[in-house]
């Protein structure tokens, strides 16, 4: 099941559907959307705030959210224990190979 974000045409159904007090259960059947998605995003609008601030909320935690940006060192020399361990193999290797010739 994928799992997908609610979107703006959403936050503002469920924003008109809380001002004439509809009940949750019908906000959700209507937009076909989990009651508990919903209900949050209710309480939210509880709190006095509107669907514009849920959805900046929103766009604010999507930043926090998934791998973070790796920064690479600068230096002339590579410093990763695998490359140095095929490195190694590839020494010992022609080594041996030079000593059976």
């Amino acid at each position: 099941m994928t799992d997908t974000h609610i979107t703006t045409d959403e936050l503002v159904i469920i924003e008109a559907y809380f001002h004439h007090d509809t009940p949750i259960s019908h906000i959700a059947k209507r937009i076909g959307r989990a009651r508990q998605t919903v209900h949050n995003v209710i309480a939210y609008l509880r709190d006095g705030h509107t669907a514009l601030d849920y959805y900046q909320r929103h766009q604010e935690n999507k930043k926090r959210c998934g791998r973070k940006r790796m920064v690479l060192p600068t230096d002339n020399h590579i410093r990763c224990p695998t490359l140095s361990r095929i490195l190694f193999n590839m020494l010992m290797l022609v080594r041996r190979q030079n000593n059976l010739l």
